[in-house]
C-alpha cells in the first residue's frame, strides 16, 4: 500500500483525474543526475553537446579545408580541450543544399565546462578558423536533455 505522502504526490500530477495508482508519477532519471526540479537551489552538471556548422561559402571564396581540420586543428583542439572535460568529437561531412558544408559536435562533461574552455583557452584555437574556413561557424550547446 502506497503512503499518504506518495498519494499526495501523485494526486497533485494527476491532470487526467485518473486514479491514484494509473496516476502519471515524476519521472527519476535512472542514471542518478539529480534534475533541477528535485533540487531547485542546486546547480545541476549535465552532459553538454556543442555544435559548430560552418556555412556553405560563396562559389569567389576558398572552400572549407576538411584535411586541415581533421589532421591539424581538431588534434589540436582535443589535446587543448580535453582536461576542461572534452570527452569527444564527431565531425560531419554535410549535403551543402542544407546550407552547410561541415558540422562538429563535441561531447563535453558540462556546459560549465565547455565555458572555462572557451574563458581560458579560446583565443588562438578560435585564431585558427581562418586555416580551415573563410566564415565562422554558427555554434549552438546545450545540456543533454535525454537520448536512449
Amino acid at each position: 500500500m502506497e503512503s499518504l505522502a506518495t498519494l499526495a504526490t501523485l494526486e497533485s500530477n494527476n491532470l487526467l483525474g485518473l486514479p491514484p495508482r494509473l496516476a502519471p508519477r515524476p519521472l527519476v532519471p535512472s542514471f542518478g543526475i539529480k534534475t533541477s526540479t528535485q533540487f531547485p537551489n542546486r546547480h545541476t552538471i549535465a552532459p553538454t553537446t556543442v555544435t559548430f556548422l560552418y556555412p556553405v561559402v560563396p562559389a569567389t571564396s576558398k572552400p572549407f579545408n576538411l584535411e586541415y581540420y581533421l589532421a591539424t586543428h581538431m588534434p589540436w583542439v582535443q589535446k587543448s580541450w580535453s582536461k576542461f572535460g572534452l570527452q569527444k568529437w564527431e565531425v560531419m561531412k554535410l549535403d551543402p543544399v542544407g546550407g552547410y558544408t561541415t558540422e562538429l559536435i563535441m561531447h563535453w562533461e558540462s556546459l560549465e565546462a565547455f565555458r572555462k574552455a572557451l574563458k581560458e583557452d579560446s583565443v588562438e584555437i578560435m585564431a585558427d578558423i581562418p586555416n580551415f574556413s573563410t566564415v565562422p561557424p554558427v555554434q549552438i550547446w546545450g545540456e543533454v536533455a535525454g537520448g536512449n
